[in-house]
């Protein structure tokens, strides 16, 4: 063991170097922002004074402790090539293994900082983190130095305490650190949540448990905050599957929620509410592909919350470094714990008194709830100072010229569109408070240096829903439009916290019903997302919405077309070529004429396909210049159409026929040149 004291003594110092020359030569790059920092870390002792050069001074002496550990290391190399022992290395060892310790503590809960309750935390500037730990590389020189020099060290009774309890924190934190990743990777705790953890878990810490109450309303057996979901086959209506965050959960009663509210003024009509309080947009996906579709909607609607929903995807510029609390699970939890504590938080949600406070049906508050009714006697949920604290972050996230922000966000967008597959899809945007209320706004606006767009986030993403051909219901519209109270606010949102409260989902209820209903009338024309390879199944009443014009109902196997021109519709994207398969076979004139195709995409067109008799298969090439990132068009117009009473003696069919369709395709391709025949 003595002779590997030296080695481990070697590797410390070569760290300790590496890093000090580093931290060194990245002082250097930011002298000017060292020199700021070090001006407010000194004026509390110093006042206002000038600490021009200082970042000179820090410079020096960081290459001399670079260059004294260098010397060390060369000499700790000569002992052990000569002797392979160091002077007390042990416990030399043991000081530098607390000196990291102790670094690394103080990035992970004293320098890091939270950009929202959940994350991320981060070192705002990392050169920070980076000159403390090169003087704590620099206090273990120090008493490296000391300690060598002692031969006939005697530890007193106090320092063997000190040590033993040093000890024991680091082991303990270690301990606490595995204890809390073991905990999170199988169990839904909210506050251990986390970027990294699993969506199921993410979501089942969000929500209570099947047969568990909810102010009057018992979670149904899906974990959702909603009576029982029958099976389709018992309902006699529409039913719309509506998916969300911590504002589909919701933080009023059943009676009082949005869904509910729209569902009264939509008879006939089920809403199914299913969400989960902390997931975001890449959440709701798995809840879409996992829970929604399988009920078979006619239609699934996604509540996006513009602060959070779009924050929580953004893209970051690295993973977290040694000196983020990103890395520990421990200070995170510590984090959350200090927010928990200022946030003053009240806990009348899920009182065990609140059972009965109202009545199921919608009627009036019971006395548990009075501001059910007034929202002016609501008590806050959040402490003043932490609430507006909340709000400016957001605003400056969201309120900013940001595209790296919208990207990832419109990814999931994608993502989102591409899970819903035949099944109808439409966003609704939920407004943060600050859009709202113009008091708040204004404060928001007081506390921040650089200018901020309060309607940014609705802006940007209506236009990628325009683009993209998919209904969208902002709301910010329609809860602006709601008269202020006399105290000059329009209390949409619970007190001091970012969800609606019964007067808010009332006004979200009754607009969201008014944008369901034309959405659920047959044949609405809505250009549905076709996940490719994509090919037309002959029958399927889901893919037929694709099939928007000149198309007969479907015999067998088989779909003639209607008139001189068929159209079929669908958002398939336009990063590459799409190779287009077709199975076909022309109506016979008996003449010997020959059927063409005129194929057009977006009214552009792209092949003059020849048709040979019976029924045969064809692959052409849809070009990417001509495709779009929305609805994109593909028209076929025939050469010619015929009548069967016209042809086919004793015949009763006037239709007018040009092709009868077997199948169509859709799939990505690099390339690909028209063909006939197999």
């Amino acid at each position: 063991m003595s002779r590997l004291v030296p080695v481990i003594l070697l590797v410390i110092h070569a760290i300790g170097v590496a890093l000090t020359v580093a931290t060194a030569f990245e002082v250097w790059l930011q002298r000017a922002l060292v020199e700021e920092l070090l001006g407010e870390v000194l004026a509390p002792v110093l006042g206002e004074v000038e600490v021009s050069g200082a970042s000179v001074l820090l410079l020096v002496l960081v290459v001399a402790i670079a260059v004294a550990g260098s010397w060390d290391m060369v000499r700790t190399f000569q002992r052990w090539l000569r002797s392979g022992t160091e002077v007390n290395g042990s416990l030399r060892v043991r000081v530098a293994v607390y000196g990291a310790a102790a670094c690394v503590v103080f990035s992970l809960f004293v320098l890091s900082a939270p950009e929202t309750f959940t994350g991320p935390y981060r070192v705002v500037h990392p050169i920070v983190a980076e000159i403390v730990a090169a003087l704590g590389y620099g206090g273990f020189l120090f008493a490296n130095q000391r300690l060598k020099r002692r031969r006939q060290l005697k530890v007193s009774a106090r320092a063997r305490r000190l040590d033993v309890l040093a000890m024991n924190a680091v082991a303990s934190l270690v301990l606490l650190e595995l204890t809390l990743r073991v905990v999170s990777s199988f169990v839904g705790v909210p506050i251990l949540i986390n970027e990294d953890s699993d969506s199921q878990i993410r979501r089942d810490a969000g929500r209570l448990l099947h047969g568990d109450r909810r102010f009057d309303t018992l979670i149904n057996e899906g974990g959702h905050f909603d009576s029982p979901f029958l099976p389709r086959s018992e309902l006699s209506g529409p039913l719309v599957a509506s998916i969300g965050g911590s504002f589909s959960y919701g933080v009023v009663p059943h009676a009082f929620h949005f869904t509910t509210a729209a569902e009264r003024s939509l008879p006939g009509v089920q809403v199914y509410n299913m969400g989960s309080a902390g997931i975001d947009p890449y959440d709701y996906r798995h809840l879409l592909k996992t829970e929604a579709i399988p009920l078979d909607p006619d239609l699934v609607i996604v509540h996006l919350f513009v602060g959070r929903d779009i924050v929580a995807t953004r893209p970051y510029r690295a993973p977290p470094r040694w000196h983020d609390a990103d890395i520990s699970l421990v200070a995170m939890l510590a984090r959350r714990l200090v927010v928990l504590s200022r946030a003053e938080i009240q806990n009348w949600i899920d009182s065990e008194d609140a059972l009965d406070a109202v009545s199921p049906n919608g009627g009036a508050p019971g006395e548990q709830y009075p501001w059910l009714a007034d929202p002016l006697r609501e008590p806050p949920s959040l402490g003043a100072e932490v609430f507006l604290e909340l709000e400016r972050r957001n605003a400056d996230r969201i309120g900013v010229d940001d595209p790296a922000l919208y990207e990832g966000f419109e990814d999931a967008l994608d993502a989102l569109d591409a899970a819903a597959a035949d099944f109808p899809l439409a966003f609704v945007l939920i407004p943060d408070v600050f859009q709202v209320e113009d008091g708040l706004w204004r404060a928001v606006q007081e506390g921040s240096p650089i200018p901020m767009e309060r309607d940014r986030p609705q802006r940007q993403v209506t236009a990628w829903m325009t683009e993209h051909d998919i209904p969208v219901l902002d709301l910010l519209p329609a809860l602006r439009s709601v008269p202020a109270l006399p105290d000059g606010s329009r209390h949409l949102y619970h007190r001091q916290d970012p969800h609606f409260n019964a007067r808010g989902n009332a006004i979200a209820g009754e607009a969201l019903a008014g944008f369901i209903a034309p959405l659920l009338v047959s044949g609405t024309p809505r250009a549905r997302a076709l996940s490719l390879p994509w090919t037309l199944e002959i029958g399927n009443n889901r893919q037929a919405r694709a099939l928007e014009s000149g198309w007969n109902d479907p015999e067998g196997n088989i779909l003639w077309s209607d008139g001189p021109a068929s159209v079929l519709v669908g958002r398939f994207g336009k990063a590459s070529d799409i190779t287009l398969n077709l199975d076909c076979l022309p109506f016979d004139l008996r003449d010997g004429t020959e059927q063409t195709i005129t194929i057009r995409l977006n009214g552009t067109p792209v092949h003059d396909l020849a048709l040979d008799p019976g029924r045969n298969r064809y692959s052409v090439t849809l070009p990417r210049e001509h495709l779009k990132g929305g609805r994109n068009v593909i028209r076929f117009e025939y050469g010619y159409v015929g009548r069967p009473t016209d042809v086919i003696p004793g015949s009763t069919d006037p239709r007018e026929l040009a092709v009868a369709w077997f199948g169509i395709g859709l799939e990505e391709a690099a390339s690909a040149a028209p063909g006939r025949g197999d």
